[in-house]
């Protein structure tokens, strides 16, 4: 592993990568630069993970701008309980939400607390675009499920901390095995997402 107080062949690459990120962070944890919601959440995941990984002199600044960009993610989220490309956008869906629990599940590996209420609101989302016997099935921004979102809506109920029933996860996998991507169908995000979940 690769920090930017670890010596190893990509530790320049990981410094500059983490000095960048901090030079172009909001003092409220706004990490969209010109971007939307999917920059914030990836932004945050690579600037928890770093905050993970370091030791220090510089442990405590990564921790504490992981720690502002997840709360910004916190703040960002709507009434119905998701995230679209803007904060409080009036819409969600089920694709930018997963980057952004990711995010504020990896803060949480440097002391960051995912509010109860914020948990709360997500699954309200993910319930309202889930259906299929066991509610497992997701869609993007309605119920008509996909293998991709429900990879990915799968892990986020995890990384929430949801305890699945094995039929729950029977039934996802029992879909995600059926629509496996193919050398002629490489959907890297699917795969990603499937990967994890």
């Amino acid at each position: 592993v690769n920090t930017p107080d670890k010596a190893g062949p990509y530790q320049d690459t990981v410094r500059r990568g983490v000095a960048y990120i901090l030079a172009h962070a909001g003092q409220d944890g706004d990490m969209r630069g010109d971007g939307n919601m999917y920059d914030q959440g990836i932004t945050s995941l690579a600037l928890g993970e770093a905050a993970a990984m370091t030791r220090g002199k510089n442990a405590a600044k990564l921790r504490a701008a992981a720690h502002r960009a997840a709360q910004f993610i916190v703040d960002a989220q709507n009434g119905r309980g998701g995230w679209r490309y803007s904060p409080r956008d009036l819409f969600s869906d089920t694709s930018v939400m997963g980057w952004q629990v990711l995010a504020m599940h990896s803060a949480t590996r440097t002391g960051f607390t995912i509010p109860s209420e914020t948990s709360r609101k997500a699954f309200a989302y993910l319930d309202s675009v889930s259906t299929g016997e066991h509610d497992m099935l997701t869609g993007y921004i309605t119920a008509i499920p996909s293998a991709t979102m429900t990879a990915e809506a799968t892990f986020t109920r995890m990384l929430l901390g949801e305890e699945l029933t094995p039929e729950q996860l029977s039934e996802t996998s029992q879909y995600i095995l059926h629509k496996l991507p193919s050398k002629d169908n490489l959907n890297y995000y699917y795969i990603y997402y499937g990967s994890l979940a």
